[in-house]
């Protein structure tokens, strides 16, 4: 899957250093969900006097159309008694790549849980303009704000999983800057008939790149939610969220003349942690241990020195940072 911007007991250990004591207990601190790949937000919330779609490569939080990570995916809701939608825009590649070797449109397979996720639909943008994204946007940074459809086209597609391959470009025929390839994309076309109809374009693409907008939308239901986990094309899977341990918390240091003690409450998902004591600003380690508890004594330390003692939970999110604490042996 192409995912482009265009537009988370006693137990074996391994130790540099002998002295090293285990011990684990419950987790606590709760794991940290991240995006799993380059997809991006939408939401197309009510401000009142219109309704503005908008997309970034965070969630949103407006209170009738927003997103949110966990356990079980990107979380979608749209609340409104006027129109809101909300979902996730995925990347599925070429439209070439859309089909089997026999020619046969292959819908992406979306993975979800909740009761309204048979309710949630998808659209497919097509980068008709070639520019190497979908729609025109407004402003240099995100989140971004829809201004047309910028020489591109797209269609509805109904329910995700139904296994139909009839897109409806009708929904979306009166947006400003909508491309219908000279009316070979109106109506409602098999997708086999879209791939054709971009075959024959001989004044531009033929093989666009294509997304899917993944959610739902308070129509006809004014309360819609649904979990989304992974969205499955031609056996290319993207999941929507990686999940990583908890950076560590309540980390305390217990000093002795040439050793010391560090505790700290576990973290949900971790598979283990990494102590690490230093001194000298840090910058020389002198020792450093691997282990699956939430206790680590080490020794062959010198009195009356300052350690740093830094312990980060493996499994860590990118770019987490170590818990560090200060400590002086007497």
């Amino acid at each position: 899957m192409h995912i482009a911007k265009k537009l988370i007991p006693l137990c074996a250990v391994a130790a540099s250093l002998t002295g090293v004591i285990l011990a684990a207990g419950p987790a606590s601190a709760a794991p940290v969900y991240a995006k799993g790949g380059s997809y991006q937000f939408a939401s197309n919330y009510t401000d009142g006097s219109s309704t503005p779609f908008m997309v970034s490569n965070s969630p949103f939080s407006y209170q009738d159309a927003s997103q949110s990570l966990g356990a079980n995916g990107v979380t979608v809701s749209a609340t409104a008694s006027n129109y809101a939608s909300s979902g996730v825009i995925v990347d599925l590649g070429k439209l070439s790549t859309l089909f089997d070797s026999s020619g046969n449109f292959v819908p992406p397979k979306v993975s979800g849980t909740g009761t309204d996720f048979p309710q949630v639909l998808y659209n497919l943008y097509f980068d008709t303009s070639g520019n190497g994204q979908y729609f025109g946007w407004d402003g240099s940074h995100d989140p971004y704000s829809y201004t047309s459809m910028n020489g591109d086209s797209a269609a509805s597609m109904g329910q995700v999983n139904t296994g139909g391959d009839q897109a409806d470009f009708t929904t979306f025929a009166s947006q400003q800057g909508v491309n219908d390839l000279g009316g070979a994309l109106t109506g409602q076309k098999s997708m086999e008939a879209v791939q054709q109809a971009f075959a024959n374009n001989t004044g531009g693409t033929t093989d666009p790149e294509v997304w899917a907008w993944i959610g739902v939308q308070t129509t006809p239901n004014p309360n819609q939610t649904a979990n989304i986990t992974s969205v499955n094309e031609n056996g290319d899977i993207l999941n929507l969220v990686s999940t990583y341990a908890a950076p560590v918390t309540g980390l305390k240091v217990t000093p002795g003349y040439t050793s010391l003690t560090a505790t700290w409450k576990p973290s949900s998902a971790a598979t283990g942690y990494t102590v690490t004591v230093s001194q000298h600003n840090g910058s020389v380690i002198v020792g450093s241990a691997t282990t699956t508890g939430t206790t680590c004594r080490i020794g062959h330390l010198k009195a009356k020195n300052t350690y740093a003692v830094k312990v980060i939970a493996k499994n860590a999110a990118p770019g987490q940072k170590a818990t560090v604490v200060y400590t002086t042996t007497k």
